[in-house]
């Protein structure tokens, strides 16, 4: 009488060690590629939002000074995804801004949560003032917190920045993306800019 397993001929008795040493292996091998892709995405995501309001900036900057329909550029952030938009004129109604169609000319999405777009600035007595986050909850017509930099038509140099409706001295924009981060600064003098 035979005594085992009857099908096979063999002992079922698991795997054997070097059959889970290569199982174990392969599945580190996964998740160290999973997380490595995962954090590339991130990195390209916030290249993308940074190289997308750089352009806009350039291109707000250079259609002040050609057209005259263009005054500068406003960016905001609602119900968590990030915009910048070319304005004709300043949006900023008392304390709150209004971008409404017939003040934008073109707007760009900069990108969604978790990317975050932070702006330091010194209000325009020298003092320095907190790094303002972009949040608002509701409409465009109705935004409380946004950074709009209006360009002079003849230099291109930067006329007025407010932030959250306070007039105020540049000093860089932030975008953050999990662990990883960017800066865009502008030369008020000049409206030049670049990526840091």
């Amino acid at each position: 009488m035979q005594k085992g397993n009857r099908i096979s001929g063999k002992k079922n008795s698991g795997f054997s060690m070097v059959e889970l040493i290569v199982t174990v292996a392969i599945l580190a091998i996964i998740s160290v590629g999973a997380f490595l892709l995962t954090g590339s995405q991130n990195g390209w995501k916030l290249r993308h939002a940074a190289e997308r309001l750089d352009s806009a900036l350039d291109k707000a900057m250079v259609q002040s000074m050609s057209k005259s329909d263009t005054a500068g550029l406003i960016v905001y952030e609602l119900n968590g995804e990030y915009y910048a938009a070319m304005i004709k004129e300043s949006c900023r109604d008392g304390n709150i801004y209004r971008v409404t169609e017939d003040k934008v000319l073109e707007k760009y999405s900069l990108g969604k949560e978790p990317l975050t777009i932070t702006l330091s600035y010194k209000g325009k007595d020298g003092t320095a003032v907190s790094d303002v986050t972009l949040s608002n909850q509701g409409s465009e017509s109705n935004l409380s917190s946004a950074a709009e930099f209006l360009y002079d038509r003849s230099t291109g140099a930067v006329k007025t920045v407010k932030v959250n409706s306070v007039e105020s001295y540049y000093t860089g924009i932030y975008l953050k993306l999990s662990d990883r981060d960017m800066q865009i600064k502008i030369s008020a003098a000049t409206g030049r800019h670049e990526i840091q």
